[in-house]
């Protein structure tokens, strides 16, 4: 028979064994190792979707006409690479990993080194805005990861996501001894 509930343990927070933290850490290394390779194979996706869909048109009383659906692909699919690899990943570098793709998709896309090959012309307009939009979500995109505001913060079980004061967030301000407070005399 209980009287109520059970009394709270007041002692430091029990040690998790090494065992446990270590495997932890492996299973992070690899959902991470497993966002970049998720990057990569969506930025070449994203590339070879450019080439399937490059050539669409659709028939009309006036003619045939052009369906720009890879310019859709390309800024749309780039764009959601770019805000998925840093936090895929844990870390804004990975920004690069769609930049590269995109590069290659680029360089191949042009027939670097084989003349002739190229796979797109320059009098298609379709593949011009293609490439036009792909690079300025890769050089947007790369920028805006790079500039110093990572992905999600990794914030370790138990801890609040968010530190007392910080901006929008309930709470009194923390400032340090030697700042003045909004308003305040200036020292």
């Amino acid at each position: 028979m209980t009287t109520g509930p059970e009394p709270r343990q007041t002692g430091p927070e029990p040690r998790r064994p090494v065992a446990d933290v270590a495997l932890r850490r492996v299973a992070d290394a690899a959902l991470r190792l497993a966002g970049g390779v998720v990057t990569l194979a969506g930025s070449l996706l994203v590339g070879l979707l450019m080439f399937v869909t490059l050539p669409w048109r659709v028939s009309t009383a006036l003619g045939t006409v052009r369906v720009p659906v890879a310019v859709v692909i390309v800024v749309g699919g780039l764009a959601a690479l770019f805000w998925y690899a840093p936090r895929a990943t844990g870390t804004r570098w990975a920004a690069l990993l769609p930049l590269a793709a995109w590069s290659v998709t680029v360089v191949v896309a042009l027939g670097a080194g084989d003349p002739g090959g190229a796979l797109l012309l320059a009098d298609d307009w379709v593949a011009v805005l293609c490439l036009f939009g792909g690079t300025v979500v890769a050089v947007v995109g790369t920028a805006l990861a790079l500039r110093g505001r990572p992905g999600t913060p990794r914030v370790p079980p138990g801890e609040p996501s968010f530190p007392p004061g910080a901006p929008g967030m309930p709470g009194k301000r923390r400032l340090p001894p030697d700042l003045p407070a909004r308003g305040g005399p200036l020292p």
